[in-house]
């Protein structure tokens, strides 16, 4: 290999060029890429600006210093300065790379916007169980606090949910349905009946 200070870079440039054409003389790769970073950042203030953040960040991706999930989110963190957005993203990130359910991911999403979210799955087998019907709530904080504001008792989450849930089902039953339930003298053995369980922050109607 010819001597960098006899090639015509090593005559002729100065500087940071210089350093630059020195770098591509003797290094390759990995090394190549970092040493030219440096040159191209190689003070504090430079060292704390954006592009130097995702520059670097870029490198450690290409050669495997950082998996994919984590440059995702790293580089989020950079690019986005505002908090909710960002972490808005950041959700988004996780849900893609399967972190967090999509029922995790719509909570804590509508929470952060302050927007109330709930849902209602049910579970019904005629040829199982044809009396029973399982019921699941999920819902947000901000779902909660809604409701708390709006005069729904309940000393946890859990029951507070499980009045909203008696609420909303008596509001899409039919006459005869709610006749049912207020007679007193019915017998409830030719029913249907409701038993509830808690798992988490869901609550299971059955």
């Amino acid at each position: 290999m010819i001597p960098f200070n006899l090639t015509l870079a090593g005559l002729t440039l100065h500087g940071k060029d210089r350093e630059r054409a020195r770098a591509h003389h003797f290094l390759k790769g990995e090394e190549l890429e970092r040493e030219l970073l440096a040159i191209d950042y190689d003070t504090d203030v430079l060292r704390d600006t954006d592009e130097y953040k995702i520059r670097k960040l870029e490198i450690d991706h290409k050669y495997n210093k950082i998996n994919d999930f984590d440059f995702e989110i790293a580089l989020n963190n950079i690019k986005e300065k505002e908090d909710v957005k960002r972490k808005v993203k950041e959700l988004e990130i996780m849900k893609k790379w399967a972190k967090i359910s999509n029922v995790e991911f719509m909570k804590k999403k509508n929470d952060l916007l302050h927007k109330p979210w709930v849902a209602i799955k049910t579970r019904y087998d005629e040829d199982v169980d044809p009396d029973n019907m399982e019921i699941e709530v999920a819902y947000n904080n901000t779902f909660i606090e809604k409701m708390r504001a709006k005069g729904l008792p309940g000393d946890t989450p859990d029951d507070v949910a499980e009045q909203w849930l008696k609420l909303f089902l008596i509001s899409n039953l039919d006459t005869d349905d709610l006749a049912m339930i207020e007679d007193d003298e019915a017998d409830t053995e030719d029913y249907p009946q409701l038993s509830k369980a808690k798992i988490g922050d869901k609550t299971f109607i059955g």
